[in-house]
């Protein structure tokens, strides 16, 4: 079991993040998933219900979540249909802070 930072910097304004590595049961798998892919669900949901967002903007938060959704289905109905009772998760995040948009 690792037990050192969960993060390494890897450019001046940019870092990598070790945010899920273990190994769960198939259960408890299906959630993390489910929680994970519904944080970013509704974060779509929540774009789409702000005033200021553009229709092209609303039809590709309809989008992402649509494939979202289907991504999930997918996953879920893989580690059913494998019989596994064991799941390994290993989920990264890279970050890089950006320059503002300029208008």
């Amino acid at each position: 079991m690792q037990t050192g930072p969960i993060h390494k910097f890897l450019k001046y304004n940019s870092m990598e993040l070790e945010l899920i590595s273990g190994r769960f049961p198939a259960k408890d798998a299906e959630q993390i998933l489910t929680d994970i892919f519904q944080v970013k669900i509704d974060y779509h949901q929540r774009k789409i219900h702000m005033q200021y967002l553009s229709e092209e903007n609303i039809q590709h938060a309809e989008k992402r979540i649509v494939a979202l959704q289907d991504t999930l289905r997918s996953i879920l109905k893989r580690i059913r249909e494998s019989g596994k009772e064991m799941v390994d998760i290993h989920a990264h995040v890279e970050l890089s802070l950006a320059a503002p948009l300029t208008q």
